[in-house]
């Protein structure tokens, strides 16, 4: 029941996100029937899942919900705000249930406000229900329950589907055991009912969805047939037998046990014919999305098993150098064979766990779009949230941590940047406020962009509060770059009010913060009253990485290979002539960086030192090495604590000798230069 149950919540999550986006759509277009039905459809299949598995709240607030939605597919109400801020705040609650024990108090005081809510609504509309409720004709229908074998194994009580269908209406229930070989079942029983209801035809197929392999319905009569007693006595005469119901013969002669009113007689729709009723039960069953459907294509992974695959995975590349190392040094053919297979293994176990670890940045998209909604709203400011490249793929563990400095953006966009309709249209902006997100791959790297149309960042209110706290001195000379970038300093704000949404000064030093402790870069660039610009460069995960390993001092170094644009030569007399700081290459000028003075001593005895060039927004450096080694898979892990103050490396790897290299963040390491 547990397994159950959990693949209920996960499948009701993707239920519950559905439900957002088309929320999100729909607001935008307040008549747009699919919506609105999909919506519906949403709902009732939460409801039903929910009653299912015990979560009775949940169930009975999501059918009081989906009957605001039948009301509005009646036409007797319009989707409006309200509508909508009700269905949201519906799925907030139910993925509030699923971490809080059902009856908790927090539950209970966020369901009584949803249900008051839905209640106002449902008064606007509930005596034109009722009264059409009055009018509605029973119907008769004939209902085939027959469990497959393994019904008893997904968790649900027998119980409750019986309680389901004798909920509907007046029902007669044959219980009769299954014979010989049509054995199928461990209850080796399957029950039959004849059921009047007024339920439209349209909806009693979804009323049993969550076991519609297991449940055929066909609509017998457009009346209550059951009020003729020599129906009921053909009934008890095909039920003599310990076969089902022939409904075929039943059919043929249900013309002459029809009693209905002679108002009603144009309204009757008699299918004699059994390929029509399956043909409308197929086209019903169709419309159901039930949480037991699933591609076989895909399946889902725990994300914490993913995380021992890598775990794995970087046993087995750190295994896999030391047997290169000993290839290398024993002469045996076939070693050096197992070793160049082990290699393409390895190589292929690698790049399959990576692609299986990388999801889409869509994937964490609709709860920003909802957090835009939800404070766009708040702060009574109209904003159109825009995105582009969401597709661009990222490691899992990247996208957890990148939530948070997204949020932070967002927030500030919001809060600082977005002027309110009234201050926009007097700056002959449209009343309507622009936030976009952009993503792309870039040289083995995932670019984040997001731009908002509001005030922008003002340098001089920046440069007046950083000498008011100390931070510069008020003849100090700073670029506008300069002066942008001194927001990211722990707990500066430049606004003196504190609200719910920003104003606490922590917000931009989170955002680099938490860029930085995955390897990336935050950049902003801003104009008053145009807009911010936030650029974000992200690796593209953060285990395994191709990089150069090369020998500076004595001691093992690593570059990332993706930075790397040439390798060269140079001379020890070359070198040192005029102190040179800089090459020409290919008519650009090329800053030299010799790493084999700032990474130890400096050795005197080479004739020859390897140059490494690597791109930094475009442009070339030349790093000075004392040798190249070659290729290394970098199991990167994090540096201790006797590192943690030099900002010149971003990890270190086990090499197959068992000893240490570090990699060189060279980005880090440029910037520091050229500052």
């Amino acid at each position: 029941m547990k397994k159950y149950l959990q693949n209920f919540k996960d499948e009701a999550n993707k239920l519950l996100n559905s439900t957002e986006e088309q929320l999100l759509l729909l607001e935008n277009d307040l008549i747009n029937e699919e919506l609105i039905a999909s919506i519906y459809r949403g709902l009732h299949t939460i409801k039903g899942v929910a009653g299912m598995f015990d979560f009775k709240n949940v169930a009975k607030i999501a059918h009081k919900t989906e009957n605001i939605f039948i009301a509005v597919q009646d036409s007797k109400i319009a989707v409006d705000e309200q509508i909508i801020s009700i269905v949201y705040d519906f799925v907030d609650y139910v993925r509030e249930s699923f971490s809080e024990e059902e009856g908790s108090k927090i539950l209970q005081i966020q369901g009584k406000i949803l249900t008051d809510n839905i209640d106002k609504i449902t008064t606007i509309f509930q005596a034109n229900i009722d009264t059409e409720n009055d009018e509605k004709i029973d119907k008769t229908y004939y209902i085939l329950f027959q469990p497959d074998i393994n019904f008893d194994e997904r968790g649900i009580n027998l119980e409750t589907v019986f309680s389901v269908i004798e909920s509907k209406g007046e029902t007669i229930r044959f219980e009769k055991p299954t014979q010989g070989e049509k054995i199928i079942t461990k209850f080796y029983l399957f029950w039959e009912y004849i059921i009047v209801t007024n339920i439209p035809e349209k909806n009693i197929a979804e009323e049993f969805f969550f076991e519609k392999d297991e449940i055929k319905i066909v609509k017998l009569s457009d009346s209550n047939i059951l009020k003729n007693k020599k129906f009921k006595k053909k009934i008890e005469e095909l039920n003599s037998s310990q076969d089902k119901i022939n409904i075929e013969e039943l059919k043929k002669n249900i013309y002459e046990y029809k009693t209905i009113k002679q108002k009603d007689k144009k309204k009757i729709k008699l299918h004699t014919k059994q390929q029509q009723n399956e043909t409308d039960n197929k086209e019903k069953y169709d419309l159901i999305k039930s949480i037991s459907e699933y591609e076989t294509a895909r399946i889902s992974v725990n994300a914490k098993q993913l995380d021992e695959l890598m775990g794995f995975v970087s046993e087995l590349i750190t295994t896999k150098e030391a047997i290169n190392i000993i290839s290398e040094t024993i002469t045996n053919n076939k070693l050096t064979q197992l070793a160049e297979n082990l290699e393409k293994i390895s190589r292929n176990i690698q790049n399959n766990a990576l692609n299986m670890r990388l999801i889409p940045l869509e994937s964490i998209m609709l709860k920003f779009k909802r957090l835009v909604r939800d404070l766009s709203h708040k702060q009574k400011k109209e904003i159109i949230f825009k995105t582009d490249g969401t597709d661009t793929e990222l490691d899992k563990t990247i996208i957890d941590r990148l939530a948070e400095p997204l949020m932070h953006i967002f927030r500030n966009s919001i809060d600082h940047g977005i002027e309110p309709p009234e201050e926009r249209i007097k700056l002959g902006k449209s009343r309507k406020g622009k936030i976009k997100l952009y993503a792309s791959h870039e040289s083995g790297n995932v670019i984040i962009q997001i731009h908002d149309d509001g005030r922008g960042i003002n340098p001089e209110l920046i440069r007046k509060k950083a000498i008011e706290k100390g931070l510069i001195k008020s003849d100090e000379k700073l670029s506008k770059k300069e002066i942008i970038k001194l927001i990211f300093t722990p707990r500066f704000s430049t606004t003196n009010k504190t609200t719910s949404i920003s104003g606490r000064g922590i917000g931009m030093d989170i955002i680099r913060k938490k860029i930085l402790d995955v390897r990336g870069e935050v950049d902003i660039d801003s104009e008053v009253n145009l807009g911010t610009y936030v650029t974000i460069k992200l690796p593209l995960t953060l285990s395994i990485v191709d990089t150069l390993l090369v020998m500076i001092n004595n001691n093992n170094y690593l570059i990332p290979k993706h930075l790397i644009s040439r390798v060269s030569k140079i001379s020890k007399k070359d070198l040192e002539t005029n102190n040179k700081k800089a090459f020409f290459n290919a008519n650009k000028i090329v800053p030299v960086i010799k790493l084999i003075d700032k990474f130890g001593e400096k050795q005197q005895n080479k004739e020859m030192y390897q140059i490494v060039y690597v791109l930094r927004k475009e442009k070339n450096y030349a790093l000075i090495v004392d040798e190249i080694i070659g290729d290394h898979q970098a199991v990167l892990k994090p540096l201790g604590e006797m590192f943690s103050s030099n900002k010149n490396f971003s990890g270190a790897s086990i090499l197959g000798d068992s000893s240490i290299a570090l990699m060189i963040d060279t980005n880090k390491l440029i910037k520091k230069i050229n500052s």
